[in-house]
C-alpha cells in the first residue's frame, strides 16, 4: 500500500534532478514554470483554502491527495515553517495536522480573534469522491471536540463532481466491515489510500492486521489480506493447512523410520537364510 507513495516521492525527485541538471530546466528567470510546477499544474485537480488567520491552500490530484501546500499570506507561510511535506497525503490528514497546528501555535486562544475555521473550495475545483469536502470538514470538527477547542467551523463548497464519482472513505470502510462480518467495537481503523481507482484501507483487529481492497466505483471488495504483527501470514485457512502439513511431515518421517526398520529386518532374515 505504500508503493503509491514511493512512486510519487519518486516522480517528484526525478523531476527535482531533471529541474536541477537540465540546460534552463527550473529557471524561472524569464518566467518559464519549472518542472515540479509544471507537474502541479498538470495533475491538479483543483485547491481548497484553509483560513483561521493563517491562510493554506492545499492544491490535490484526481486521488484526493496533496500535491503542494502554500501559505497564502505571511501567517500562513509561518504556519507551514518546520510542518513538513505533505506532498502525497490525503486532504483530510493535513487538515487535521494544520488544525492541530494552529491551535498549538495559539491561533484558537481566548485573546485572539479568530474564532472561525473556513474551509473553502477553489471555484472549479472537481472533488475526487462524494463527501471530499466533508471528509475535511469532519477531521477539522475531530480536533476541535478532542482538544475542546471553543470555535466555529464554516464549510464554502464552490467546487463539483467529478464524471467519475467514488464512494467516500467512510462508506468504503463500512463495507469492508459489514462484507467481512466484523464489530465496529473489535476493529480499528489504521489508514485508507486511494490508489488507481481502488481503496486500500488498513485495520487492526484482535492484534492482527487487516488489509482490505474496495473498488471506489462499485464499492466491491477486490481483496482482503490478514497479516499478524511480525509479518508473516496468519490466515486460519493457511495455519490448518500448516498443521496438516507439519502432520504429514511427521508421518513421512515415521514411514522412513518403518521403512528403514523393515530394511534391518529383511537383512537379518536373510543373514539368518545363510546361516
Amino acid at each position: 500500500m505504500t508503493t503509491k507513495r514511493i512512486k510519487k516521492a519518486a516522480i517528484l525527485a526525478c523531476a527535482g534532478f531533471m529541474a536541477l541538471t537540465l540546460p534552463g530546466a527550473g529557471s524561472t528567470a524569464l518566467g518559464a514554470p519549472s518542472v515540479k510546477e509544471t507537474r502541479i499544474q498538470e495533475e491538479t485537480w483543483g485547491r481548497v483554502f484553509l483560513s483561521a488567520g493563517p491562510k493554506i491552500s492545499l492544491s490535490y490530484d484526481r486521488e484526493g491527495e496533496v500535491l503542494e501546500a502554500k501559505g497564502m499570506n505571511q501567517d500562513g507561510r509561518r504556519l507551514l515553517e518546520g510542518a513538513g511535506d505533505f506532498y502525497g497525503v490525503d486532504c483530510d490528514t493535513v487538515v487535521r495536522k494544520l488544525v492541530k497546528r494552529m491551535d498549538d501555535k495559539g491561533w484558537f486562544h481566548q485573546d485572539r480573534n479568530d474564532k472561525e475555521l473556513v474551509i473553502e473550495s477553489e471555484k472549479g475545483s472537481v472533488y475526487p469522491r462524494t463527501d471530499f469536502m466533508k471528509e475535511m470538514e469532519d477531521a477539522a470538527w475531530d480536533v476541535v471536540n478532542r482538544r475542546g477547542i471553543d470555535i466555529t467551523i464554516t464549510l464554502k463548497d464552490n467546487g463539483k463532481q467529478s464524471d467519475q464519482v467514488y464512494i467516500g472513505k467512510n462508506e468504503a470502510k463500512q463495507i469492508a466491515i459489514k462484507e467481512l462480518g466484523l464489530k465496529e467495537n473489535e476493529v480499528t481503523y489504521k489508514d485508507c489510500d486511494l490508489d488507481d481507482g481502488v481503496y486500500e484501507l488498513e485495520f487492526l483487529v484482535k492484534g492482527k492486521k487487516l488489509e482490505v481492497d474496495v473498488n471506489a466505483s462499485t464499492g466491491k471488495i477486490v481483496d482482503v489480506d490478514w497479516d499478524n504483527a511480525a509479518g508473516a501470514w496468519d490466515d486460519d485457512e493457511r495455519d490448518d493447512d500448516d498443521r496438516d502439513d507439519d502432520e504429514r511431515d511427521d508421518d513421512d518421517r515415521d514411514d522412513d523410520d518403518q521403512d528403514d526398520n523393515d530394511r534391518d529386518d529383511d537383512d537379518h532374515d536373510d543373514n539368518d537364510h545363510d546361516d
